[in-house]
């Protein structure tokens, strides 16, 4: 699964506890004192689908396999982390690489847990880590302005493009507003990505509260949820003691306990389901004997694109895509039933793919030994033609050419059209079927036999030629 978001926090707000019940392990060191964690703990979680399995009792098939989403635990955060205080720089490179922030805030109170401001403040404890990202964006930025002036000065169009981008993200940061907030063109999100901004990742404010709280939350998970509201980002309710506490439950077992504190799923769930709704995914189902399976793509992925998720072969010789909505695959009683009703789409490269579509993929592949046969040139297998590699030991594509033709024809039909051209000129003659004179590429076999004008008689100018003639006398 490529696509992953990072838990954040300043120190001992619960991020390792909340990463262990998420990947219902103990990966990640938690204890009570700062910088417990130091080297990111990555896992791999399912996303919770109800709608796979009637996809998979349909197709009757074996097994099921849901998508899954990467969560990075990653060293806590401390006040002056943008000039390398703590494990600030660490945690600044670590971030850099997710796709997506989780930012667990404390919004429990307890003196069993240290916290280093010595108060419970949630929105402040937001501003300090949202201001130190700031900081390290803006003297990212500034050192790049000088190098793209001169670049735009230059008449380089893309440094003017990114030149543009970067001064309203100055202009946003120096006015204290994340760069995620600047407004942009879909046509400049590839640039914007570019920058490697921190604060232009999107942001999943998780409330952790202690357990009598877990159900409706209090006064500080609310201060954050109106925070979040303001911005434009989403905020999940969770107690990480609970999650860590039913992460060791049979399935019985944890309904039981979250009906007794007044929940109706996990928290775990709703935080899956947010950070996939976070990075703006979408899930397409294949089905089949074998396995029913889930596949994570981002929103407004081409069928091409999509149908390589599952192997590069199917986008590289896509043809096109047969697809039904869930709705209509599991109302209609499978692929056959949808077929005959007439749900059955046949879409081309252009599909956008649409969340719970299930998917038939068509395509068509070459095999490597077709390809071989083909010999060099070949799309598929480029390779330097046949005479830069012989035994005179002409290691340049200007090989010398011997009187005979000595080139690998590319198929049947260039060897049986050079055999005949040349028995024709070995006895005067030329089939009125045959051009009078064919060109043969000898740098470029896959261009062919040409077929050139029969007036005047070609010979190559440099016995250096790239190119030879066979000219009927």
């Amino acid at each position: 699964m490529g696509f992953s978001c990072g838990i954040v926090g300043l120190p001992n707000v619960g991020k390792s506890t909340l990463f262990n019940a998420l990947t219902e392990t103990a990966a990640a060191q938690a204890e009570n004192y700062p910088f417990c964690t130091i080297e990111p703990n990555l896992g791999e979680v399912a996303v919770p689908d109800p709608r796979l399995e009637p996809v998979a009792a349909l197709a009757k098939s074996t097994a099921i396999v849901p998508t899954r989403l990467a969560f990075v635990d990653i060293a806590g955060l401390v006040r002056g982390a943008s000039r390398g205080e703590g494990l600030g720089n660490q945690f600044l490179a670590n971030i850099r690489e997710v796709d997506a922030v989780v930012h667990v805030v404390r919004c429990f109170s307890g003196s069993d847990v240290i916290h280093l401001e010595g108060r419970i403040a949630p929105v402040e404890d937001i501003e300090t880590i949202e201001t130190e990202l700031m900081l390290a964006d803006l003297d990212s930025l500034e050192r790049r302005i000088e190098p793209l002036e001169k670049r735009s000065r230059g008449g380089d169009p893309e440094a003017g493009a990114t030149l543009d981008l970067v001064g309203r993200a100055l202009m946003a940061l120096r006015e204290g507003k994340p760069a995620r907030l600047i407004e942009r063109k879909d046509a400049q999100e590839k640039a914007f990505r570019m920058l490697g901004l921190l604060t232009s990742k999107p942001v999943l404010y998780v409330c952790n509260v202690d357990e009598e709280h877990a159900a409706e939350g209090n006064a500080f998970s609310r201060a954050v949820e109106l925070r979040a509201q303001a911005e434009g980002a989403g905020c999940v309710l969770i107690s990480a003691k609970i999650e860590a506490e039913i992460a060791v439950l049979s399935r019985a077992e944890r309904g039981e306990y979250l009906a007794a504190h007044g929940l109706h799923e996990a928290g775990l769930d709703r935080l899956i389901r947010a950070g996939y709704a976070l990075l703006d995914l979408v899930t397409f189902f294949t089905a089949g004997p074998k396995e029913a399976h889930a596949w994570t793509v981002t929103r407004g992925t081409r069928a091409p694109q999509a149908a390589g998720v599952i192997h590069t072969d199917f986008e590289r010789g896509f043809i096109r895509a047969e697809v039904v909505s869930w709705e209509d695959y599991v109302a209609l009683g499978g692929e056959a039933g949808a077929r005959d009703a007439g749900k059955l789409r046949l879409e081309g490269k252009d599909y956008a793919v649409a969340d719970g579509d299930v998917i038939h993929f068509r395509f068509a592949t070459t095999s490597v030994r077709r390809l071989r046969r083909m010999g060099p040139g070949s799309a598929a297998r480029p390779s330097m033609p046949r005479c830069a590699r012989d035994k005179r030991g002409h290691d340049d594509y200007r090989p010398h050419i011997p009187p005979r033709l000595r080139i690998a024809p590319r198929c049947s039909l260039m060897r049986n059209a050079i055999s005949t051209s040349s028995a024709a000129i070995r006895a005067n003659t030329m089939p009125a079927s045959m051009p009078t004179k064919l060109a043969i590429s000898i740098s470029n076999p896959a261009i062919g036999l040409m077929a050139i004008a029969p007036s005047e008689e070609i010979m190559p100018a440099n016995p250096n030629s790239t190119e030879t003639t066979t000219t009927s006398q």
